[in-house]
Protein backbone atom coordinates (compact mmCIF):
# COMPACT_ATOMS: atom_id res chain seq x y z
CA UNK A 1 0.00 0.00 0.00
CA UNK A 2 1.31 3.58 -0.87
CA UNK A 3 2.08 5.45 1.97
CA UNK A 4 0.00 8.65 2.85
CA UNK A 5 0.59 11.89 3.96
CA UNK A 6 -2.43 12.51 6.09
CA UNK A 7 -1.96 10.12 9.39
CA UNK A 8 -5.54 9.67 9.99
CA UNK A 9 -6.37 8.87 6.11
CA UNK A 10 -3.90 5.85 6.81
CA UNK A 11 -4.79 4.93 9.45
CA UNK A 12 -8.65 4.34 8.49
CA UNK A 13 -6.98 2.72 5.55
CA UNK A 14 -5.22 0.09 7.48
CA UNK A 15 -8.20 -0.42 9.30
CA UNK A 16 -10.77 -1.17 6.43
CA UNK A 17 -7.41 -3.44 5.14
CA UNK A 18 -6.74 -5.39 8.35
CA UNK A 19 -10.48 -5.88 9.86
CA UNK A 20 -8.76 -3.84 13.02
CA UNK A 21 -11.60 -2.36 15.67
CA UNK A 22 -11.13 -0.19 18.09
CA UNK A 23 -7.85 2.31 17.41
CA UNK A 24 -6.73 4.92 19.37
CA UNK A 25 -5.89 8.06 16.76
CA UNK A 26 -3.16 10.10 17.97
CA UNK A 27 -2.29 12.21 14.88
CA UNK A 28 -3.02 15.43 16.43
CA UNK A 29 -3.75 17.60 19.18
CA UNK A 30 -7.11 17.33 19.01
CA UNK A 31 -7.08 13.58 18.28
CA UNK A 32 -5.27 13.32 21.83
CA UNK A 33 -7.13 15.95 23.88
CA UNK A 34 -10.45 13.83 22.98
CA UNK A 35 -8.96 10.82 23.46
CA UNK A 36 -10.38 9.64 20.07
CA UNK A 37 -10.50 5.77 19.32
CA UNK A 38 -12.26 4.56 15.53
CA UNK A 39 -14.68 1.49 17.14
CA UNK A 40 -15.27 0.12 13.60
CA UNK A 41 -14.37 1.72 10.07
CA UNK A 42 -15.60 0.82 6.63
CA UNK A 43 -15.32 2.38 2.92
CA UNK A 44 -17.78 5.24 3.21
CA UNK A 45 -18.23 4.77 7.00
CA UNK A 46 -17.05 4.83 10.73
CA UNK A 47 -18.09 4.91 14.22
CA UNK A 48 -15.90 6.31 16.43
CA UNK A 49 -15.74 7.51 20.64
CA UNK A 50 -14.13 10.61 22.32
CA UNK A 51 -14.48 12.30 25.66
CA UNK A 52 -16.38 15.41 25.77
CA UNK A 53 -14.93 16.88 29.33
CA UNK A 54 -16.43 19.63 31.34
CA UNK A 55 -13.77 22.00 29.75
CA UNK A 56 -16.57 22.42 27.12
CA UNK A 57 -19.39 22.62 29.36
CA UNK A 58 -21.61 26.02 29.47
CA UNK A 59 -22.95 27.26 32.28
CA UNK A 60 -25.50 25.36 32.95
CA UNK A 61 -23.34 22.19 32.63
CA UNK A 62 -23.89 20.90 29.33
CA UNK A 63 -21.65 20.67 26.39
CA UNK A 64 -21.07 23.93 24.27
CA UNK A 65 -22.55 23.35 20.93
CA UNK A 66 -19.25 24.18 19.08
CA UNK A 67 -17.54 21.14 20.92
CA UNK A 68 -20.71 19.20 20.05
CA UNK A 69 -20.49 20.42 16.52
CA UNK A 70 -16.20 19.67 16.29
CA UNK A 71 -16.93 16.06 16.94
CA UNK A 72 -19.51 15.46 14.59
CA UNK A 73 -17.19 17.30 11.73
CA UNK A 74 -14.24 15.03 12.68
CA UNK A 75 -16.70 12.17 12.12
CA UNK A 76 -18.23 13.56 8.81
CA UNK A 77 -14.64 13.94 8.02
CA UNK A 78 -13.76 10.49 8.92
CA UNK A 79 -16.52 8.54 6.92
CA UNK A 80 -15.10 10.95 3.75
CA UNK A 81 -11.58 9.94 4.05
CA UNK A 82 -12.25 6.13 4.46
CA UNK A 83 -13.73 6.39 0.84
CA UNK A 84 -10.51 8.09 -0.76
CA UNK A 85 -7.26 7.25 -2.89
CA UNK A 86 -3.95 8.45 -1.48
CA UNK A 87 -3.35 12.07 -1.94
CA UNK A 88 -6.77 13.29 -1.57
CA UNK A 89 -8.73 15.08 1.51
CA UNK A 90 -11.58 16.22 2.45
CA UNK A 91 -12.87 20.56 2.87
CA UNK A 92 -16.39 21.10 5.36
CA UNK A 93 -18.28 23.24 2.62
CA UNK A 94 -20.92 23.73 4.98
CA UNK A 95 -22.67 22.09 7.37
CA UNK A 96 -26.25 21.78 9.23
CA UNK A 97 -26.61 20.74 12.96
CA UNK A 98 -29.50 20.09 14.69
CA UNK A 99 -29.40 19.19 18.58
CA UNK A 100 -32.15 17.04 20.02
CA UNK A 101 -31.27 16.13 23.50
CA UNK A 102 -28.50 17.83 25.78
CA UNK A 103 -25.13 16.36 25.73
CA UNK A 104 -23.30 15.82 28.77
CA UNK A 105 -19.76 15.84 29.67
CA UNK A 106 -18.31 12.02 29.08
CA UNK A 107 -17.82 9.62 26.74
CA UNK A 108 -19.59 9.83 23.30
CA UNK A 109 -19.57 7.77 19.83
CA UNK A 110 -20.28 9.64 16.87
CA UNK A 111 -21.73 7.26 13.95
CA UNK A 112 -20.44 9.42 10.64
CA UNK A 113 -21.38 7.79 6.57
CA UNK A 114 -21.27 8.76 3.22
CA UNK A 115 -25.11 9.31 2.51
CA UNK A 116 -24.54 10.39 -1.65
CA UNK A 117 -21.01 10.01 -2.80
CA UNK A 118 -19.63 11.81 -5.89
CA UNK A 119 -16.51 12.68 -8.16
CA UNK A 120 -16.56 16.17 -6.43
CA UNK A 121 -18.81 16.26 -3.57
CA UNK A 122 -19.46 13.96 -0.53
CA UNK A 123 -22.40 14.40 1.42
CA UNK A 124 -21.92 12.79 4.94
CA UNK A 125 -24.40 12.56 7.79
CA UNK A 126 -22.66 12.22 11.14
CA UNK A 127 -24.84 11.31 14.59
CA UNK A 128 -23.67 12.08 18.37
CA UNK A 129 -24.83 9.14 20.51
CA UNK A 130 -24.78 8.88 23.97
CA UNK A 131 -23.64 5.64 25.96
CA UNK A 132 -27.72 4.63 26.18
CA UNK A 133 -27.73 4.98 21.92
CA UNK A 134 -29.84 7.74 21.81
CA UNK A 135 -29.14 10.53 19.18
CA UNK A 136 -28.11 13.77 21.26
CA UNK A 137 -26.87 15.73 17.34
CA UNK A 138 -27.11 15.13 13.58
CA UNK A 139 -25.17 17.02 11.12
CA UNK A 140 -25.02 17.00 7.39
CA UNK A 141 -22.33 18.41 4.91
CA UNK A 142 -21.28 17.98 1.23
CA UNK A 143 -17.45 17.77 1.62
CA UNK A 144 -15.26 18.59 -1.21
CA UNK A 145 -12.72 16.39 -2.45
CA UNK A 146 -9.08 17.76 -3.23
CA UNK A 147 -5.95 17.33 -3.50
CA UNK A 148 -3.33 17.63 -0.57
CA UNK A 149 -1.28 20.46 -1.73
Amino acid sequence: MAMNSNAEQALLAEMIASGQTNVAVTATPLSKLLDYAILSAERGRVEMALTLTEQFTQGNGVIQGGAATMALDTGLAYAALSSLETGQTVITVNMQTQFYRPVYPGRQRVRAWIDKPGRKLLFCIAELIDNEDRVLARAESPLLVTKLS
